[in-house]
């Protein structure tokens, strides 16, 4: 939070800063003035070192001896400074009443809208809004905006800080539409006048980044915040006493995120600073956020006595009716309602709804977001009467007031804030659900709760268009999938109840939704060029501005020290918001279609398969995996419970399959336990099936499907027999990736096939031979030169060995090959996903760093029709629930390969080179690439011993993707084709007259 001065304002909600215009007046000296005159200096000298009580004192016998010499004007102006030290120093009331004053004084020499009025009408706004009252605020500031206009003009920098004003009046208002647009209207004004390290840009920033953590877009606000700091402590220092406001936002904003570490430093450090310049808004808000990340560590005691010092530190230096006791109530509540006390919970959230009630009138989030949680207390007590209604009150506190409702569909509805909305969606949904188990009979009532989470579905598409980073995104999926999962529930038993298979088809909608969708929109998005209804001009500012910013992006991970480089990403990306915000209320259609992700629906998979092609498809609910099954004429959906097959297991089962150790006739029976619950149910008498594609979901995508155990192990067999042998395997991130893969195939590539197989410096590399068998370990890997140069004689390719092997080259390749081949190297970063990388040779010559790092990959532009991952982990990364798993394959993906063969693990250098050549080999005779890869894989099995056999050694690749043969267009050089004929002919003219024999030469 910002502030122009010394403000005490609401820390981590809104701030709102009373600019105070000043006019120098030139008071004539005389002897009935010259006391006045005396005040009104030392008042100033208090006023300039922020002194203001003593600053107060002489500007109220300034006015009183101004008023008695008869200068109404310069008696006036005293009063309005008064007003603004009584503001500075928190006596709310008293302030109100002295530019009241001033206001009465002004209108005895100045005509209505003369611009003296400005002031202390925009003193009075400032007063309500630290009143809580916005709705007042917004009066006056609007009436300070007339007088302004009419003055100087629109874009004026006179009239930049009520437009800032007006901003904070809505964003508080819940209205972040227009508050954005006043914001995005000063900026611009503010930048030309001041340049960029000024703080009345770093207050724009610090609001646009509470903009944008109302909407949800945590990450995106921190950036702002961080921004505003650089700009404070560059111009006053680590100390500053307006950076209380901002390390108390982001505080807030890591809290939301959950990084309890995060938000305890900087919401400790707002305290701190707070606590020494009696900040007192900012002091109330850091309690209470400190209660709730303690809240979170399930410290109660610790949480409640934070929010009681909140409590007290309003009560006490503000107001007990503030606006900020509705985060202490509402936590209270909460503690309460866990603890049983329904009671006392209930008497909390009515008290928070008054005090908000009382600030914001009938209309405003946190009234519908009180609303929601009253109703979830009723429905507890299974008072679902007084449910429904709370739910209908709190839609009705987000109706926007202007705008009449015609329609019946909540989707429909005009509201000031989507999430709240969306909390009162499935909250009625939920309702519905749960007044069923009393009425078994009434199964309306789920059908009426499934077209809630039909509309909840449409409010996150809704969300997600708001936001302009992925990391948001990907948050916002996880918290989507919950939602996903009541629904895909709710389907299932109305299909047990219906035996409809319209519900199994809208179930698998559901899950769909929680699969990859981030990825898929922006493939989506990528593909959209020549819009009609948007000027192509547009088009490239936008393509333009978000390649300069992943290349800014790029160039500061390397270096993150580079301040440079850090102003520049800053710059780009609030230029690009300023364009989106632009695009979205210019273009909307434009918009919509490039945010509007259309899932494959069960019906279009359905068509797409053969009589012998089956999917598999999973979602991870909290207690059960649901278990889809389609084939071309039916679809099942069947649920394990997780009780049946516990994470743990699949945890301990991933780490015995990936270790060559591990003992046979254990793993043995746990993959079969596995296949038997995931696979074996829905395949019972699918005898016609021979192809499987699974779409996996949580940790099952870390496991190989194929080495799942297919017949109970018996300990004489040689080694089990395994579901690959049984049926060709590929995977997919979800359907609608899939379907989109089918259109990406590169046909008209310049280049068949290009392979890169670095080596490595001997300081560098491991010298272990245990080490070098495997691709993630810094060891020379003999393998990878054999399997380079193997694919690149099958295709007649171009490959990269040894010194040649350099990141620049790579990057440098004038055109995608159709088959990308990376055999090397690969270092996966658990934690941050964007470190994960590949390494090629080092090059003392370039500059490059011989690492190709995810982020990098996610900025490059390739079209490769099939990416062999030949390294370790590649297919492994950390898994974002609702998104997927975050590897090196998914930014292949990103960047525009539709087909990845990745690794689940560590791959062996050995057996890799066998496997890939053999698939290579395969791919060249025209097999589909998943029948390709099983083929090889099979080869394997028939000639490995049986320690070699291990799944270990051949099952980590695997088919991610378009699994359609490779098509390669050879372009060949006509020229030389011409040469190389007459070469033939001349050779076998000179056969034919030495052996007089005839030879056919066929092409």
């Amino acid at each position: 939070m910002k502030s122009e001065d010394k403000i005490p304002v609401k820390a981590g909600l809104f701030f709102f800063f009373l600019i105070a215009f000043s006019y120098q007046i030139s008071f004539a000296q005389s002897s009935d003035t010259t006391q006045a005159h005396t005040y009104w200096n030392s008042a100033n000298d208090y006023y300039e070192q922020r002194q203001y009580d003593s600053a107060g004192f002489y500007y109220d016998l300034s006015s009183a001896a101004f008023q008695e010499a008869g200068y109404p004007d310069k008696a006036g102006h005293a009063l309005l400074r008064l007003g603004n030290c009584l503001y500075h120093q928190g006596d709310l009331p008293a302030a109100l009443e002295t530019y009241l004053q001033c206001i009465e004084v002004y209108s005895k020499v100045f005509p209505e809208g003369h611009l003296k009025l400005a002031s202390p009408i925009s003193g009075i706004g400032g007063v309500y809004v630290r009143l809580g009252e916005p709705l007042k605020a917004k009066k006056y500031y609007n009436d300070v905006y007339s007088i302004l206009a009419s003055h100087y003009g629109e874009n004026h920098i006179k009239l930049a800080p009520i437009l800032y004003n007006l901003g904070n009046v809505y964003m508080e208002l819940g209205d972040y539409d227009k508050a954005r647009g006043y914001y995005l209207e000063t900026l611009p004004i503010y930048l030309d006048e001041y340049g960029e390290s000024n703080r009345r840009i770093s207050n724009i920033y610090v609001n646009l980044g509470m903009l944008y953590d109302k909407m949800g877009d945590s990450n995106h606000a921190i950036e702002y915040y961080l921004k505003a700091n650089e700009i404070d402590i560059g111009q006053h220092g680590e100390s500053y006493w307006l950076l209380a406001y901002n390390y108390n936002n982001l505080g807030i904003s890591y809290d939301k995120l959950n990084s309890d570490s995060l938000a305890l430093l900087y919401l400790k450090r707002s305290a701190e600073i707070a606590q020494d310049n009696n900040l007192h808004e900012v002091l109330a808000s850091s309690f209470t956020y400190l209660g709730n990340v303690y809240t979170r560590q399930r410290n109660y005691k610790e949480a409640l006595n934070l929010y009681q010092q909140s409590i007290a530190v309003l009560g006490e230096h503000l107001s007990d009716q503030h606006p900020l006791l509705n985060d202490n109530y509402i936590a209270i509540s909460a503690i309460e309602r866990n603890r049983g006390n329904y009671a006392e919970a209930e008497s909390h959230l009515q008290k928070a709804l008054a005090i908000v009630k009382h600030a914001y009138g009938e209309i405003h989030p946190w009234i519908g977001s009180d609303y929601q949680k009253l109703a979830e207390l009723y429905r507890i007590q299974k008072k679902y009467p007084q449910a429904d209604e709370a739910i209908k009150s709190g839609i009705q506190a987000l109706s926007r007031p202007t705008l009449q409702r015609e329609s019946d569909d909540l989707a429909d509805q005009q509201v000031i804030d989507l999430r709240v909305f969306l909390s009162l969606v499935v909250e009625k949904a939920t309702l519905l659900e749960t007044i069923y188990t009393n009425e078994p009979k009434n199964l309306q009532l789920l059908r009426s709760a499934l077209s809630y989470y039909q509309e909840a579905n449409v409010l996150i598409d809704q969300i997600r268009r708001n936001y302009t980073t992925e990391s948001s995104k990907v948050l916002l999926q996880k918290e989507a999938t919950k939602v996903y999962e009541k629904a895909i529930r709710l389907c299932h038993n109305l299909y047990t109840y219906s035996d409809s298979t319209e519900y199994l088809e809208l179930a698998l909608q559901f899950s769909e939704k929680s699969k990859a969708t981030v990825l898929a929109e922006t493939l989506q998005a990528n593909t959209l060029t020549q819009i009609q209804g948007i000027p192509q001009t547009v088009l490239e500012e936008e393509k333009s501005l978000n390649q300069k910013i992943r290349l800014a992006k790029e160039k500061l991970t390397d270096n993150p020290a580079d301040t440079l480089t850090s102003q520049e990403v800053f710059t780009l990306t609030r230029q690009y918001d300023s364009l989106a915000s632009s695009i979205a209320n210019l273009y909307p259609h434009y918009y919509n279609l490039k945010y509007n992700l259309k899932v494959t629906s069960a019906q279009e998979v359905q068509e797409s398969l053969s009589n012998n092609q089956a999917i598999l498809s999973y979602f991870e609910g909290d207690s059960v995996w649901y278990v889809f099954f389609l084939t071309h004429h039916s679809i099942t959906l069947n649920e394990v419970t997780k009780e049946d097959l516990p994470v743990a297991d699949l945890i301990q089962f991933r780490d015995a399959i990936s270790n060559s150790n591990s003992d046979y006739r254990e793993l043995a029976t746990m993959s079969f336990q596995i296949y038997h619950q995931l696979v074996d149910q829905p395949l019972e008498g699918k005898n016609n099936i021979h192809e499987l594609t699974i779409v996996p979901d949580g940790i099952l995508g870390y496991i190989p499907f194929d080495a799942l155990v297919s017949q109970s192990y018996e300990p004489t067999s040689t080694r089990p027999h395994y579901l690959i042998e049984d049926y060709t395997l590929s995977y997919a991130n979800s359907l609608t990736l899939l379907a989109q893969s089918g259109d990406d195939q590169n046909l008209e590539s310049e280049l068949a096939y290009v392979g890169f197989a670095p080596e490595y410096p001997e300081n560098l590399v491991a010298n272990s031979q245990i080490s070098a068998a495997f691709r993630d370990v810094l060891a020379q890997l003999p393998g990878t030169q054999q399997e380079v140069r193997n694919a690149g004689n099958i295709f007649s390719g171009l490959t990269f060995l040894k010194q040649q092997a350099t990141e620049s080259n790579f990057k440098n390749l004038e055109s995608s090959p159709t088959i990308l081949h990376l055999a090397m190297h690969a270092l996966v970063d658990d934690q941050d996903p964007m470190q994960s990388k590949l390494l090629f040779t080092e090059a003392s010559d370039s500059t490059e760093d011989s690492h190709l790092h995810a982020y990098e990959i996610y900025n490059l532009k390739l079209s490769s029709d099939l990416v062999v991952l030949s390294a370790c982990n590649t297919g492994y990364g950390k898994i974002n629930r609702g998104e997927g798993i975050m590897s090196l394959s998914r930014a292949f993906m990103y960047a525009g390969c539709p087909t990845i063969v990745m690794s689940l693990w560590r791959a062996r250098d050995q057996p890799t080179t066998q496997i890939i050549s053999s698939f290579f080999k395969n791919l060249k005779d025209n097999q589909p690439k998943d029948q390709a890869l099983r083929e090889a894989k099979l080869n394997y099995l028939q000639q490995a011993d049986p320690l070699k056999a291990h799944p270990a050694n051949w099952a980590t690749f695997v088919l991610l993707g378009n699994a359609e043969p490779v098509i390669i267009s050879f372009n060949y050089n006509y020229w030389w084709i011409g040469g190389g004929l007459l070469l033939v002919l001349a050779s076998l003219a000179v056969l034919r007259f030495r052996n007089r024999k005839v030879i056919t030469v066929t092409s």
